[in-house]
């Protein structure tokens, strides 16, 4: 919230009233102000008013609202409790103090923007004393603050810094005398001023304040009275857990927020990770998949919707502050994008003075982790081949295979696609101006490597930021752009490493890579052929945004704020296979071999907000109105192409195609989206111990059908801060008691625009006599409307010994109602299905966050802190047309465990048979069948809901300690509680095609006789192990994702260096990860492990 004092040298403001005693004669009373011209001297301002039966002191306070004059005087000598009535018009402040004090004997001194009043028997005895007080006020690296402001504690009255940053001003002696400093992006300091004869402040920035502050993209609230459930993310805590990935860090703060796991993708760095805040509130779309992910929160930067890529791709450098929305009291203002949460970002401004150049440098090594495989070395594995019964006497094949093993070939194939990868970033930063005006500019540059060799991904961004202001406007304009490229490995999959036998000879005698592999009557491709051909499989894309807004504070009070965005990106993706690609191996017509598939893609976003802030206080009644108007355009289009037949690797241009591929025809996209919506809130305080919230929002969007295009979403919330309470301030020990609770209704609409249309498709390969055809691509729905979410949070915040032990708490209950499903027709109407607003979903839950300081010194501090949350998922409701995927998916069952939707369940429950364990007689598995009956027959008619791979508990563990410069931060990840399906032991032991390489379990605890008690089924048994509740295993597992050590040096030992600021710091993530599930992870692409070495510097 911007702070505006009354003060000569700059003009308007407001400042509380308050009231100090002076030096037994003076005492000091602030009562307000109001605008005045810098240029007009406050006491020759014409004073008009009429006050009936007011005391002195309510009169002398409406003239400081006309005039910011300041009264001094001393109550014990002058009776300003005195009840009169006046009237006054167009006269001087010195004919109206003489009708005030009409018949008191007392004596006005007037000078400059104060009023001395003085008893005249108190004039014999002793004058005004005035002194002069004058200094430098510098920021902490000791660069000189132009514009801060210096006033006296109590009074409007204060001078501001110069260009370089000294102050001078003459005041009347009071006692105590106190000096308030301020500067914009500061923390406001108290000054006591004891006669030296020049100060020197230090301001420190204002950083860790921000925790009182929610900021809602919006608007910003204050949190001492928010209703909402948000979490805030500091500068400062960022540094502390990640200087590449702002995710772990979110992921690292807030429990609810969390990360779906990809057991395929590991660390891939071209795949985007899948967040869900507080549950899933949407059913999956089990017939297509759409650019929106329908449970991903919405990620706003600077006030304006950004992809989750961007995010990905945004150097955690430029954040100054990250805020999680939850429930509705924090994201009903967004209306119909905010059933998810939302996580708005707030990137660094521009920071004032001489120029100031910083610079960031991260050399990071990633290694892969490879602790959760465990396959067979050479001789093992050819053990089990003969155990199996693979082989008969004097085989060819066993034969060829134990040479190689006597020759010593035993390939560690996991290693063979794999790299240590070394990445370096580096950021610079130029910012600097005045009051008036500033500027920055930021580079950042990190192009990285992943752990699949050949796959990367190369990040850079230019951004521009300026910052003018103009009396009482500011104009700020940010420009970025960012080009990213994306390279997957030609290496292919990871899991098709894992599959190879050791004993494969992939070299020929003179060192090259084979394309068929040694092994008689079995063709086996060798994966390393491909890394010596001219493949490609790219992406590129750039992104250019443009941010422009204008901030009119209309008075202290009233602030207009009007901003527009523009952003257009360019995509290309190229995918190109040589003709002697392993993949066509089988194709024997050369004119049928190599392809080249590109798709191109052009999306234009506008968006333009419109807002109004307005703040009022009476007595104890406080008021704060935020509201306005948006408009959003996203405009996307693509197209592609697949060109088949090329002569040869290097002719790798579409160009040398032969021709377009049959089976992929030209492509092409077009997705218009559009939205508007009118916001607003309103909060209430009562003297600071009762709050209120209400918050609107009225949105029209063209995804919706044309009946039931505008929807109205809205919140209330209310809260009670007891730590305000007289009976509660006598418990010193509490320092913070608050009650919150809110309930809402929030939308969501991340699906496919065109859902409530009908649309059609042209009929292109056929032609009839008056043109071509169409047909029917899906059928509209005029009703669709929106999704919405009923939510529910009770919230308590906690401080305790001045907020040395601190808690949050939050229970929350979601109902997603409406949610988009398909609906099944009747064959006879000649369509399959048509969406429609069926389904319901409910998440319910708890969370909290704990921290406490076990030491907390000036120069030595440990902090201790926990997070946890849960979250229960229930379908309520369901459409037919899930209901006939289910039997579809019963029929269709192999040996991996099936979604399946049914009500009174979860979302993400493990669908099994019940097992009783191998048959110790015959080495088959035993079932009970739905009427609990033993049988050897699997059957999906007995499939139950086994168990959630929802976890009871999951959150993180932290440790904190500061001595001296020197800090350490380590974050754990845990889950307990957590049932899981343990797929390794199907494919890779139980089911493994022993043909190839296996998990080295599939030696140990497998029947091979009647009478063995065991785990697994007959070693010789190769019927397909279909989902079995004998495989779901618990999942409870620690995972180090953090460790951060650093050190600051003292800006005092760099004066001589000419450098400001100065930090080295060391990052390990996810360095180590403990499971009572040992199961593979990373089957495509591995996991990885990631070791920072950071250089911050500032000049």
């Amino acid at each position: 919230m911007k702070k505006k004092g009354c003060i000569w040298l700059f003009g308007d403001g407001w400042l509380k009233k308050k009231v100090f005693v002076m030096k037994w004669t003076v005492l000091l009373v602030l009562l307000g102000m109001l605008q005045v011209s810098a240029k007009v001297h406050s006491q020759h301002v014409a004073i008009d008013l009429k006050m009936e039966n007011s005391t002195i002191e309510q009169v002398l306070q409406r003239i400081t609202d006309q005039t910011c004059l300041n009264f001094f005087y001393n109550n014990s000598a002058i009776d300003v409790y005195k009840k009169i009535s006046v009237e006054l018009k167009s006269v001087s402040v010195e004919e109206a103090l003489k009708k005030i004090f009409d018949g008191q004997e007392v004596r006005f001194d007037i000078d400059r923007d104060f009023v001395v009043i003085r008893s005249v028997s108190d004039l014999q005895q002793e004058q005004v004393v005035k002194i002069v007080v004058q200094g430098i006020v510098k920021d902490e690296a000791g660069q000189a603050l132009p514009g801060a402001t210096i006033k006296l504690k109590g009074t409007s009255f204060g001078v501001a810094t110069d260009v370089n940053g000294n102050f001078k001003f003459e005041i009347p002696v009071t006692d105590p005398l106190i000096l308030v400093v301020s500067f914009v992006g500061m923390q406001q300091q108290e000054i006591a001023y004891k006669n030296q004869p020049f100060l020197e402040i230090v301001m420190k920035n204002e950083v860790e304040m921000m925790s009182d502050v929610v900021v809602t993209g919006y608007y910003s609230a204050n949190k001492k009275t928010y209703t909402g459930s948000a979490t805030q993310i500091t500068q400062d805590q960022i540094a502390k857990i990640s200087s590449t990935n702002v995710f772990s860090v979110i992921t690292s703060m807030d429990p609810s927020f969390k990360l779906v796991n990809n057991n395929q993708a590991g660390s891939n760095p071209n795949v985007m990770p899948k967040f869900e805040l507080r549950g899933a509130s949407s059913i999956p779309d089990v017939r297509s998949e759409y650019e929106g992910d329908p449970n991903m929160p919405v990620f706003i930067v600077d006030g304006f919707e950004m992809s989750v890529e961007k995010v990905f791709d945004l150097d955690p450098g430029r954040i100054a502050t990250l805020t999680i929305l939850k429930d509705a009291s924090a994201t009903a203002i967004y209306g119909s994008r905010a059933s998810n949460g939302v996580v708005v970002i707030e990137t660094r401004a521009p920071e004032p003075g001489k120029i100031n150049v910083a610079y960031a440098l991260n050399l990071s090594l990633t290694t892969p982790d490879l602790s959760d495989y465990d396959l067979l070395n050479a001789r093992e594995k050819l053990d089990l081949e003969v155990a199996a019964g693979y082989f008969g006497y004097f085989d060819e094949a066993y034969n060829r295979r134990l040479k190689n093993i006597q020759q010593g070939y035993d390939t560690d194939w996991l290693s063979q696609p794999l790299q240590n990868a070394i990445s370096h970033q580096h950021s610079l930063t130029l910012d600097g101006g005045n009051e008036a005006f500033r500027y920055a500019f930021h580079l950042n540059m990190n192009p990285s490597d992943g752990v699949m060799k050949k796959s990367g991904r190369d990040r850079y961004a230019i951004d521009v930021d300026l910052q003018y202001r103009l009396k009482q406007f500011t104009f700020r304009n940010q420009l970025a752009y960012d080009y990213v490229k994306a390279f997957n490995s030609p290496y292919g999959s990871f899991s098709s490493y894992t599959r190879l036998n050791p004993y494969y000879r992939y070299r020929d005698d003179q060192g090259q890579y084979v394309y068929i592999m040694d092994d008689p009557g079995v063709d086996v491709y060798n994966p390393l052929w491909n890394t010596t051909l001219n493949n490609k499989d790219q992406s590129v894309y750039n992104l250019l945004t443009d941010h422009f807004s204008i901030d009119w504070w209309v008075t202290d009070a009233l602030r207009i704020k009007a901003s527009a965005s523009v952003s257009v990106r360019n995509e290309e993706e190229e995918v190109f296979k040589s003709p002697f690609h392993t993949d066509f191996k089988r194709e024997k017509d050369m004119a049928r071999r190599g392809t080249y598939d590109v798709v191109n893609s052009k999306s234009i976003g506008y968006e333009a907000v419109l807002g109004v802030s307005y703040t009022k206080m009476v007595k104890k009644n406080y008021v704060t109105f935020n509201g306005g108007y948006n408009v959003s355009s996203t405009d996307l289009r693509s197209h592609g192409y697949s060109v088949l037949g090329f002569p040869a690797d290097e002719l790798n241009d579409p160009g040398f195609g032969l021709d377009y591929h049959p089976e992929k025809k030209p492509t092409g996209n077009s997705e218009l989206s559009r939205m508007a919506g009118f916001f607003g809130n309103l909060n209430y305080t009562y003297d600071n111990r009762y709050f209120a919230d209400f918050s609107v929002r009225a949105d029209a969007s063209s995804r919706f059908g044309a009946d039931k295009r505008w929807a109205v979403f809205w919140s209330a919330g209310v809260g009670y801060n007891l730590h305000n309470e007289v009976f509660l301030k006598k418990l010193e020990w509490v320092s913070l008691l608050r009650l919150r609770a809110s309930y809402g209704v929030t939308g969501g609409q991340n699906f496919n625009p065109y859902q409530a249309m009908t649309t059609y498709r042209f009929i292109t390969d056929k032609w009839y006599g008056y043109g071509s055809g169409a047909e029917m691509l899906a059928l509209g729905n005029d009703d669709l409307k929106w999704q919405s979410t009923v939510q529910k949070n009770f919230g308590l915040d906690l401080g305790m010994w001045k907020d040395r032990l601190t808690l949050t708490f939050n229970y929350y209950h979601k109902l997603s109602e409406n949610s988009l499903t398909d609906v099944t027709l009747p064959p006879s109407l000649g369509f399959p299905s048509y969406k429609e607003n069926l389904g319901e979903v409910v998440n319910e839950g708890w969370e909290f966050t704990l921290r406490g300081f076990v030491v907390k010194k000036e120069d030595f501090n440990i902090m201790l802190s926990v997070n946890g949350a849960q979250n229960n998922n229930k379908l309520k409701k369901i459409s037919n047309s899930l209901k006939a995927f289910n039997e579809e998916q019963d029929k269709q069952v192999e040996n991996k465990v099936m979604a399946r939707y049914v009500e009174g369940q979860s979302l993400n429950t493990i669908w099994v048979v019940r097992s009783l364990g191998i048959d110790p007689a015959n080495g088959k598995e035993l079932f009970l069948d739905k009427n609990g009956k033993r049988t050897y027959d699997w059957n999906a008619d007995d499939y139950v809901a086994e168990a959630t791979t929802d976890p009871r508990l999951y959150g993180n563990l932290g440790l904190g300690i500061f001595y001296r410069g020197f800090s350490l931060n380590t974050y754990v990840n845990y889950s307990l509680g957590e049932k899981a399906y343990n797929q390794t032991l199907v494919d890779r032991v139980e089911n493994a095609d022993k043909h190839y390489n296996c998990d080295r379990r599939v030696l140990y605890d497998r029947w091979h006789k009647p009478g063995d008690e065991t785990f697994f089924k007959d070693v010789k048994d190769a019927s397909v192990t279909r989902p079995t509740s004998r495989f779901v295993q618990k999942n409870n597992y620690l995972n180090m994702t953090s460790l951060n050590v650093a050190y600051e040096f003292n800006p005092r030992l760099l004066e001589p260096l000419r450098i400001k600021y100065l930090k080295l710091a060391f990052y390990m993530t996810d360095l180590f990860r403990i499971s009572t599930m040992k199961a593979e992870r990373g089957l495509d692409y591995p996991f990885a492990r990631t070791f920072t070495t950071s250089l911050q510097i500032r000049f």
